[in-house]
């Protein structure tokens, strides 16, 4: 269970540093892919779901605010989303330990 959580927060690390630091250096359309598609895609389908993801948008604004349920939504399928990949890397490769231990004996 310990090779589950710290791939796990391997994984959440490498993808908040993914969605961070490219912006902090330069920011262009491809700097801002990742940022973009992790908060807008899980959005877009939660809203099909007809969740109340986005606020009012005022005259003045250039779009809707994020709900803190649309936040929650998204902190938790990414949560979801890297655990699964955590959980699945890490039976993936103990499978093959395990074969070579059983040869070994």
């Amino acid at each position: 269970m310990k090779a589950n959580l710290k791939l796990w927060a391997m994984l959440l690390i490498s993808h908040l540093a993914l969605a961070i630091i490219p912006s902090l250096i330069t920011e262009n359309k491809l700097t801002a892919f990742i940022p973009y598609h992790s908060i807008f895609m899980p959005l877009d389908i939660f809203k099909s779901l007809v969740l109340p993801v986005y606020g009012q948008a005022g005259e003045e604004m250039f779009m809707a605010p994020i709900t803190v349920l649309g936040w929650c939504l998204v902190v938790a399928l990414w949560l979801i989303i890297h655990f699964g990949f955590a959980v699945l890397l890490s039976h993936l490769t103990n499978k093959g330990k395990a074969t070579r231990t059983a040869r070994l004996l």
